[in-house]
């Protein structure tokens, strides 16, 4: 069964539904990433209050990336099937009941998890997803990122939630400094900081040169071999423009990222790369 026959039944069991407006859409990160949002919501006449969207945290604003969801899913199913946690999953989703490998380690349980996230979007390929959608008359605005999560609410819902000025939208940078990278425990959910690579980190400073931001992106991307449906920026030009080796920094960059209790930053919320 494809992943479009089941967006398909999905929207045909929307339509039927008296309620136009429910409070909470909410997308597991092993169903899809966010092209489904765009194929769901595309022509459908819901309108939830509230949407909570899984993205892949360790790509920064204003970097987009959509990467493959189904392409990525099979490349992972072979692990994913020989995973105690993750077979009951699989056995869900389908009854193909094909030679099952022997079970992994529990260690390498923790790396699948982390390949999940990264065959997410990113923050700001959601943003752009959901400003393509606004000529549909479906609004939404950023409300917070917390954690792997982008939270968005329905833009009358907003403006009652607002105090200031309606008009005015979170930025996204900053709403993913605040609910990502500032936040300690960011470092070790998932194992996400530690398999992207310290390098990674680089894409978030804007004092870093773009050409070495959207480079170091690339060679993540490759590195994971993550199959990429669209992204903002060119990887093979990236590379050539800034040749010094891949992974060159990973080794020399050092984590400048302080705790909230030492002298490196007064607060474990900070408005900039730098000061976190």
């Amino acid at each position: 069964v494809s992943i479009e026959h089941i967006f398909y039944k999905i929207d045909m069991t929307w339509r039927q539904l008296d309620e136009p407006s429910p409070d909470v859409f909410f997308l597991h990160p092993a169903v899809h990433n966010c092209y489904s949002v765009e194929y769901l919501f595309g022509g459908s006449a819901l309108k939830p209050k509230v949407m909570i969207i899984p993205i892949n945290p360790v790509i920064p604003p204003p970097f987009e990336v959509q990467p493959r969801f189904e392409t990525w899913w099979h490349i992972l199913r072979p692990l994913l099937a020989s995973s105690p946690r993750w077979k009951p999953w699989l056995e869900f989703m389908d009854d193909q009941a094909s030679d099952v490998p022997p079970p992994m380690p529990t260690m390498y349980e923790d790396l699948l998890d982390a390949s999940i996230w990264f065959g997410q979007c990113s923050l700001s390929a959601v943003e752009k997803m959901l400003r393509d959608l606004e000529k549909r008359a479906l609004k939404y605005v950023l409300h917070h990122v917390d954690g792997p999560y982008a939270v968005y609410v329905r833009l009358d819902v907003h403006k009652a939630l607002t105090r200031g000025d309606p008009k005015e939208k979170p930025d996204a940078y900053v709403s993913w400094l605040r609910g990502w990278f500032c936040k300690p425990e960011s470092r070790y959910f998932d194992l996400l900081e530690a398999l992207a690579g310290a390098e990674v980190q680089r894409s978030a400073d804007p004092s870093v040169p773009l050409v070495e931001r959207e480079a170091a992106l690339c060679r993540f991307l490759y590195a994971q071999r993550i199959p990429v449906e669209s992204r903002n920026f060119n990887c093979k030009a990236n590379m050539i423009s800034s040749q010094g080796g891949a992974g060159e920094h990973s080794c020399l960059r050092t984590d400048l990222r302080g705790w909230g209790n030492e002298q490196v930053v007064s607060d474990t919320v900070q408005p900039t790369v730098k000061a976190c």
